[in-house]
């Protein structure tokens, strides 16, 4: 919600949580849609509509959707992908360290390559 509050944009939105029917009629609806690897990300691949997907500690070969519709955002990490792991004491990359700027150049490329 808090994000929503400072997009200060109407156009941005959290999802309803109604059910999938109204899920799939958002996302179908939806110009670019900013998910993690979740439901929403797929269905809007399936649907045709572009999305930038947020990645933590998961490696997204796992879920590669195979599509130039999906752009995955995730912080490197020289340790093995996705696994719990921990190398040189250090713990992989969450959703906490998926820093905002890149994320949001992401946002602003894919926009700019599938605008309507």
């Amino acid at each position: 919600m808090r994000i929503v509050e400072l997009a200060a944009n109407p156009p941005v939105m959290l999802l309803p949580v109604t059910g999938i029917g109204m899920a799939k009629a958002c996302i179908r609806r939806a110009h670019l849609v900013v998910s993690t690897d979740s439901g929403p990300r797929h269905m809007a691949v399936a649907l045709g509509v572009p999305v930038v997907s947020l990645f933590g500690k998961t490696d997204p070969r796992w879920t590669d959707l195979h599509s130039s519709l999906d752009l995955v955002v995730r912080e490197e990490d020289p340790c093995v992908p996705g696994q719990e792991t921990l190398a040189a004491g250090r713990r992989q990359p969450g959703m906490t360290e998926l820093r905002v700027e890149p994320a949001w150049q992401a946002i602003e490329r894919h926009w700019a390559l599938f605008r309507r």
